[in-house]
């Protein structure tokens, strides 16, 4: 009877699992957002007394700020 209960939750969401899409959306920041986060980690890494640089990066192969 314990195994019955998972079998039968799993057979209720083969259903909604089929009808999910293909596609997924993708969000994606815009360029000045980019730059902003990229100024403004270089300008906390300096207030430390650091140098740096800082890049900021989406999940497609380019960089949005450097």
């Amino acid at each position: 009877m314990k195994m019955l209960l998972p079998l039968a939750l799993l057979a209720a969401s083969l259903p909604a699992m089929a009808a999910q899409p293909d596609v997924l959306p993708v969000r994606a920041i815009g360029l000045e957002l980019a730059r902003d986060i990229a100024m403004a980690a270089v300008e906390a890494c300096r207030q430390d007394g650091h140098n740096a640089s800082a890049a900021v990066r989406d999940s497609q192969p380019g960089l949005r700020a450097e």
